[in-house]
């Protein structure tokens, strides 16, 4: 297990943040708290999470810019605020059996921050990306996705989100 509790809002780092990394692997782990991110990547290749929770961090679930071949498998995000936040020149990312529950709009922010009024928030210059086989339930963004062209949605299914899942 990683991470720590304390009042939300007045922690400065995530609970695990990489930067000009490669091949980075992740199995079996707990990441909570009121850390900003559960993980956060800059400019890293190769980043395989599995078998593994995100929960309960104050800004969202991951924040990565400029990464390439990420795979979540089997991981279970929840209770987080805001968003999955891939931004850069990132490609090839995939979800695949990961569940999704209790995710929301942070507090104020998705009224002047509209990254947060998604579960999943790609910038434009994300390429490839594929959802495979997820569940979301009880989670209560504006909406799923962002930058829907770039986005492959296969077998994903759920329940009590206040967005559609298409």
């Amino acid at each position: 297990m990683l991470g720590h509790f304390i009042e939300k809002g007045y922690c400065e780092g995530s609970v695990l943040s990489f930067e000009d990394c490669e091949a980075i692997e992740i199995d079996e782990s707990v990441m909570y708290g009121s850390g900003t991110y559960g993980i956060q990547a800059f400019r890293c290749k190769g980043i395989t999470v599995t078998n593994s929770v995100i929960k309960d961090c104050s800004y969202g679930t991951i924040y990565m810019s400029d990464v390439s071949n990420v795979e979540f498998r089997d991981t279970h995000f929840k209770r987080c605020q805001a968003s999955v936040n891939i931004r850069g020149n990132s490609k090839l990312i995939l979800f695949t059996d990961c569940y999704f529950t209790g995710i929301k709009d942070y507090q104020d922010w998705s009224k002047w921050n509209k990254d947060a009024q998604f579960i999943f928030n790609f910038e434009p210059t994300v390429e490839s990306i594929l959802l495979k086989n997820n569940r979301f339930d009880r989670n209560s963004t504006t909406g799923f996705i962002s930058n829907e062209e770039e986005v492959t949605v296969k077998g994903s299914s759920g329940s009590g989100n206040t967005f559609a899942l298409e």
